[in-house]
């Protein structure tokens, strides 16, 4: 019985198609992180077009909050808070069950409800939900005219009118690749800046 290995030949054809293989995987995954930093910069500037139009359109402030370190944010809305904490419509006064009697009517209080307190509260619905980048993605950096914030929380809030303070906010992925978003304050956009490495 004869063992019949593998011929130099045939060793260089696998090695050759290997090598062909790899060639063209490897630009693959190299622009798979530039896509995903330039896909998630496109979803953030859409998060913050929304707030400013949402702003326009219903009358009330609404920002974009930032969590730079966790490189997550979320669109909030300016009120009181109409969620109950088990996710439910919150209802501020009930009729009893037999409607009104007359010691109700007797012993009603004329004076105006309490205002209820008015802060920025998340969106109902998956706007209001944190949005998290992609883990090959990252806030970098943030920038307001009074500065530079280097972590914590942060937000860029749009008026009733859609105006905002100028803000910055940068992008970038594990091969140093930075996309800056630019809101400007007057002019009605956000603006994408490709920055490279």
């Amino acid at each position: 019985m004869t063992r019949r290995g593998f011929t130099l030949i045939e060793l260089m054809a696998v090695l050759v198609i290997f090598g062909l293989l790899v060639a063209l995987a490897l630009p693959s995954f190299q622009l798979q992180s530039s896509r995903v930093l330039q896909d998630e910069s496109r979803r953030l500037a859409g998060s913050l077009e929304y707030a400013r139009q949402r702003a326009v359109m219903t009358g009330v402030p609404t920002r974009v909050w930032l969590d730079l370190d966790r490189s997550e944010y979320r669109v909030e809305a300016y009120g009181a808070l109409e969620v109950a904490d088990d996710g439910t419509q919150a209802v501020q006064a009930q009729l009893p069950a037999g409607g009104l009697t007359d010691d109700d009517l007797t012993n009603l209080s004329l004076s105006p409800p309490e205002e209820p307190e008015r802060s920025f509260h998340p969106l109902i619905g998956t706007l209001g939900d944190l949005t998290q980048l992609d883990e090959r993605a990252r806030i970098a950096g943030f920038e307001t005219q009074d500065g530079a914030v280097g972590g914590g929380q942060a937000y860029i809030a749009f008026d009733r009118n859609g105006t905002s303070d100028w803000a910055a906010v940068a992008l970038d992925n594990d091969k140093g690749e930075r996309i800056v978003l630019h809101v400007e304050p007057l002019a009605d956009a956000v603006w994408i800046e490709n920055v490279g490495r």
